[in-house]
């Protein structure tokens, strides 16, 4: 059975604070995009996964995979299968677009759905969060306000229709270490999305430029300058 996995997009992101486990305190509104990984899994004799991927190289062990991690995670509880897993990686990795735990989670719902375990859509959402922090908000692939550690989801009734989404990838890999680096949390939150219908991303488009922030930006635009230059860009046609 082969499925797909997309990668998401931030619209806005606040890093609000240091927390205790190392991991930081965000806000920020996810969005899906149909930019996608594909994920064959076949039932397999032995004791043991098998994990191949093709296209864009992915370092590490097959073991230290989330799609391997995904299914040792499920069956820590249920009778499954082992599987050869093979992954076609179309979505950049060390982007933010979120295409390793997209795998995890669509691997989590394929398992769940072909070998009718019957957990919930907010269990399966708590599963994935042990794999990662981006994980939960793929087991529900809709614009959703995430805070917390990425743990905390609300989908939220947004949309972009009509809209064009472009995505530059200038090759660059930055690990979630740099991203972070030299970044000072403010503890004041973006209103990004309400159920008033008076958040940022409710009002005319053409004001996200000045109201909605991503913290990563500063930072990372001083050492990488292709990202500023790609911004001032994509503002100056109209982004």
């Amino acid at each position: 059975m082969v499925f797909f996995a997309p990668a998401k997009i931030n619209l806005g992101l606040n890093i609000l604070a240091k927390r205790d486990d190392g991991y930081h305190e965000i806000q920020s509104v996810f969005y899906p995009i149909p930019w996608e990984d594909a994920i064959e899994m076949v039932e397999k004799g032995g004791n043991k996964d098998s994990f191949e991927s093709f296209n864009i190289p992915i370092d590490g062990s097959d073991d230290d995979n989330l799609c391997i991690k995904a299914v040792k995670l499920l069956r820590q509880d249920h009778k499954l299968p082992f599987f050869d897993i093979r992954l076609i990686k179309n979505i950049p990795i060390g982007a933010g677009l979120g295409g390793g735990s997209s795998d995890a989670s669509s691997v989590l719902m394929h398992l769940n759905k072909t070998y009718e375990l019957g957990l919930t859509q907010k269990e399966l959402a708590e599963k994935a969060a042990i794999l990662g922090s981006d994980c939960p908000f793929f087991i529900y692939r809709q614009a959703c306000l995430v805070q917390g550690r990425g743990e905390r989801i609300l989908p939220i009734d947004f949309k972009l229709k009509g809209k064009h989404i472009a995505v530059i990838y200038p090759k660059l890999h930055i690990s979630t270490k740099e991203a972070y680096q030299g970044i000072i949390p403010m503890a004041q939150e973006q209103d990004l999305f309400n159920e008033a219908g008076s958040g940022l991303l409710q009002q005319d488009m053409g004001s996200w430029t000045k109201h909605i922030k991503n913290d990563f930006q500063g930072g990372l635009y001083e050492r990488h300058a292709v990202l500023r230059e790609t911004h001032e860009q994509l503002a100056a046609a109209g982004a």
